[in-house]
């Protein structure tokens, strides 16, 4: 066995929807919002299932030609860099490929191009989003506020 990055969602910081052909993410601890779309929200959606990152390289790798290790990586540097999501650490089979490019079930030509994956982020509800109460919250999530501390019994 071995060890792989792995990624997840930086809940409850972090809330988004799935709107088919696009993700809207909202980062509540900076008020930013986010959309992705095609090939960003394709590799957002295996991080959200939990894939590892040599496993969501060799899915795309599957899927389309073009320099997708690197694009992928940066890609998802991008998302961290935002606080989007974290990295975790997950225990893979030894028989998984060690490199994403050793995999290829079509022939590349039967394959399109791999886009760049793009991050579209806004800061213009910034304030909005900060003032928002569901800042207020437990782990658990919105409804549910923290308890105020000035009415804890010391």
């Amino acid at each position: 066995m071995s060890k792989s990055i792995c990624f997840k969602i930086n809940a409850p910081r972090v809330v988004f929807e799935n709107y088919g052909d696009e993700i809207v993410l909202i980062n509540l601890d900076n008020g930013n919002y986010y959309s992705m779309v095609n090939e960003a929200a394709e590799i957002f959606s295996l991080i959200e299932k939990g894939s590892a990152q040599n496993e969501i390289i060799r899915e795309i790798m599957q899927k389309y030609e073009g320099n997708i290790e690197n694009t992928v990586n940066q890609f998802i540097a991008g998302l961290q860099e935002e606080g989007l999501i974290v990295s975790l650490e997950k225990i893979i089979d030894d028989n998984t490929p060690k490199n994403a490019s050793e995999t290829q079930t079509q022939p590349a030509s039967q394959k399109p191009v791999f886009a760049t994956p793009v991050l579209d982020r806004y800061s213009d509800m910034q304030d909005l989003i900060l003032l928002d109460p569901v800042h207020e919250v437990d782990e658990s999530g919105w409804p549910n506020p923290k308890p105020d501390s000035s009415n804890l019994k010391k």
